[in-house]
């Protein structure tokens, strides 16, 4: 893949709230389709494909940056799928650029009180996980769009990779599937500057459908848990040899399998459900898809519940036609799934759902859990779960393992260390986004057949961990 270098200009960088005034500019016929943002898009994708590359292409030593942030280690490790571009979030980045440009100001909060996700839900999307970078650099002379773009980007990156705070990753995060950005550009007059300026809103999103991704990959791992309890599901008594009394691993989230699932039911949907091809696809890998139309009143669980039942009784059909197992296939341990809601009206949605062997690497996907006195989920905490900082470490404190931030409804996904035992003790520590420590002992791990959930209590002070 050819890459552009990102060049660092000697520009005047301003990066603090500025008292301007800015002439109006015309709406462009295409957001996200000018050169300056096509090109920070470019280096948007080229983060997401080889973060610690872009970095070290930044002039960053990564030794010095994990020795003082060692967390970054692993957020620069994970996979990350590639982001999609949404108009509803090109057009609501483009409006905040222009309007702090035409109005003097620079920040997250609009002039009529809005903040990232409301002029979110003004353009028809619902995130349930969104987050906005401003970036603003002034020159005097003629600076080309290149070198501004390159500077906007580059102070953005460097600063989540430096300063920004753990418990909100942007470029970094694993969930985000969507991506806006618009740059407005135009003279400044302030106080203490006067000249040329570009003004960048960045917003990064997952809306309901990473979340379905999520549920459905947890309940997934739950049937392979439990096979026989999962056909019970169907109402049906199948036994077979491979599956009696069979629990089979868990599978974790492929950011390679989740982008072809993507493209595949992009093109499905294209092609009116006539191209499934796809280039890059893995040397072994296994494919479903589950049609749904969302019962009255369901929920976002629901609709995962309901997916499940699809692919299993797809699954049913197949062996009773002596075809191999999806679900159930043991050599399996990667999955990725594309999910699209084809008539927002109806509440139709189309599953992607891609499964490999994945690689020898070890994953845990789980979700952190609020509980009250009896153990029971309390839905009023859903809102919380996301942004806790899950450090892994070894038993004497003195090395960091793994490390992962919590996303929509307390879902992460940790890697497991090389050269563990089956079953190994760690010291595990829950932080809340203020650092504050939610809850600290050593955790029972079981890397081959368990998924690990955190789960809280509801006075956040201590912990109890359970294995599905």
């Amino acid at each position: 893949m050819n890459t552009k270098k990102i060049i660092i200009p000697l520009i005047m960088l301003l990066w603090l709230l500025l008292p301007v005034v800015a002439s109006a500019l015309e709406e462009p016929e295409d957001f996200c389709q000018e050169p300056e943002e096509l090109l920070f898009l470019e280096f948007l994708e080229q983060v997401r494909a080889d973060p610690g590359q872009t970095a070290q292409d930044l002039g960053l030593d990564l030794e010095d940056l994990f020795e003082q942030r060692p967390e970054m280690e692993f957020l620069l490790q994970q996979e990350l799928p590639a982001l999609e571009q949404d108009d509803r979030l090109c057009r609501a980045a483009y409006s905040h650029s222009q309007d702090m440009l035409q109005n003097g100001y620079f920040s997250f909060e609009g002039l009529d009180g809005s903040m990232p996700e409301d002029r979110l839900l003004r353009q028809g999307y619902a995130p349930v996980q969104v987050w906005e970078d401003l970036g603003l650099v002034g020159f005097k002379n003629f600076l080309g769009a290149e070198r501004a773009t390159a500077a906007l980007f580059s102070q953005m990156f460097l600063h989540e990779l430096q300063y920004a705070d753990l418990s909100q990753p942007g470029v970094l995060n694993p969930w985000f599937r969507h991506k806006g950005l618009g740059i407005a550009k135009g003279w400044l007059q302030a106080e203490s500057y006067t000249g040329n300026a570009y003004i960048s809103t960045l917003d990064l999103a997952a809306g309901e459908d990473v979340l379905l991704e999520l549920k459905l990959i947890k309940a997934i791992n739950q049937a392979r848990q439990d096979p026989q309890a999962a056909w019970s599901r169907l109402d049906t008594e199948l036994q077979t040899k491979e599956l009696s009394g069979r629990s089979l691993n868990p599978v974790a989230r492929s950011a390679e399998l989740t982008d072809i699932a993507r493209s595949m039911g992009r093109n499905v949907l294209d092609n009116n459900g006539q191209d499934l091809d796809y280039e890059d696809s893995p040397e072994y890998f296994k494919m479903e898809f589950a049609l749904l139309r969302a019962l009255p009143g369901a929920s976002v669980q629901d609709l995962a519940e309901q997916a499940l039942e699809n692919l299993l009784q797809a699954e049913l059909e197949a062996m009773q036609q002596d075809a191999g197992p999806f679900i159930f296939d043991s050599d399996l341990k990667a999955i990725g799934i594309g999910v699209f809601e084809l008539n927002p009206e109806e509440r139709d949605f189309l599953f992607v759902v891609l499964m490999d062997q994945g690689t020898d690497e070890d994953y845990l996907l789980g979700q952190i859990l609020y509980a009250d006195q009896e153990g029971q989920d309390r839905e009023a905490d859903l809102e919380s779960r996301d942004g806790l900082r899950i450090y892994l470490s070894s038993l004497d404190q003195s090395s960091l393992l793994g490390f992962a931030v919590s996303g929509p409804e307390g879902f992460y996904q940790l890697r497991i260390p090389e050269g563990l035992h089956p079953f190994k003790f760690f010291d595990f520590r829950l932080e809340d986004s203020t650092g504050k420590l939610l809850g600290q002992e050593r955790v029972f791990l079981h890397r081959d057949n368990q998924i690990l959930d955190i789960v809280v209590d509801n006075q956040a002070k201590d912990r109890h961990n359970t294995v599905d």
